[in-house]
């Protein structure tokens, strides 16, 4: 079998078995095919039973020379582990040719995010009455009062929204459904999306649909909404790149530092681990000093 073979079948081991999202089965897929490209261009002839430890790391010594960061090739080893532990597991190799290899430690980075002044200006600087302008509005609000991911928000359809609840269903990674909380605004600015959308179609949103649509009634790409984020932002003259996953963040530094607990952010984030949430608890350092203050008789 030939090295780009397993990779595919790989690939479709984690598509149809452990229901991986479709960024992250392209995800490993590029990692891979960069491995497989890197080590057939110096052995053309191997096949994937031949492969060893020697081609690992071979592989990331030369990202280390090129200069790649360490998130990088953290991914990329990552990639290869679970790669080979899949491809001798099910047969294909006789042994694991990435068991030792060691995932690099990534210097953690708090999350950026914005102050609730800022959010608020972004906010407030989608006013237009055009349709677009309304749709804009409820994704900036419907982004900050959930923080889901910007995928999720874009897979959303109409059925997926309960207003009366204020309740939003997401569908996360490895296809995990969650029911997501969102503040009045939110709702507000959804309802009158929905409703001056119907209008003007002259009938009924069918639940299928997709919620927030473009040109054609086509459902908004990825592209499209870190569109309208980055343009709101420009509008309210924030001097800092702003993307959908820094609204993500935002919401969560918010509700920490409002105090809420860390596994409902988790939860609500739909975070596997609360250890992945935990990135936000070194950021509000304020509200830390704040709580020891009240909380300690010798503070």
């Amino acid at each position: 079998m030939s090295i780009h073979d397993l990779i595919r079948a790989f690939l479709a081991h984690l598509k149809l078995e452990r229901g991986a999202a479709a960024n992250t089965v392209a995800a490993y897929g590029i990692d891979l095919a960069q491995f497989a490209d890197f080590t057939l261009d110096r052995e053309p002839e191997l096949s994937a039973s031949s492969l060893t430890q020697r081609h690992a790391v071979r592989f990331i010594e030369s990202l280390l020379r090129n200069g790649y960061a360490s998130s990088s090739i953290a991914r990329k080893t990552a990639a290869l582990r679970t790669f080979a532990r899949f491809a001798h597991a099910e047969g294909y190799l006789a042994a694991n040719f990435a068991e030792d290899l060691e995932v690099r430690r990534v210097p953690q980075r708090l999350p950026r995010s914005l102050t609730a002044q800022r959010m608020e200006r972004i906010l407030e600087a989608t006013t237009g009455r055009r349709l677009c302008d309304v749709r804009d509005r409820a994704i900036l609000e419907l982004l900050y009062s959930s923080g889901m991911r910007v995928s999720e928000l874009a897979a959303l359809t109409p059925a997926d929204v309960d207003l009366d609840a204020g309740l939003v269903r997401c569908i996360g990674k490895g296809n995990k459904e969650r029911l997501v909380p969102i503040g009045e605004p939110a709702v507000r600015w959804l309802r009158t999306y929905l409703t001056r959308r119907r209008a003007r179609a002259a009938r009924r949103t069918a639940a299928h649909e997709p919620l927030f649509t473009g040109a054609g009634a086509h459902r908004l790409t990825r592209a499209a909404i870190w569109g309208i984020v980055r343009r709101a932002a420009l509008r309210a003259g924030i001097d800092q790149r702003v993307t959908p996953h820094m609204l993500r963040h935002t919401f969560a530094t918010h509700m920490l530092a409002g105090g809420a607990d860390l596994r409902v952010i988790q939860e609500i984030l739909g975070h596997a681990q609360v250890a992945t949430t935990q990135i936000y608890t070194p950021v509000d350092r304020e509200r830390l000093r704040r709580v020891y203050d009240q909380a300690h008789p010798r503070a």
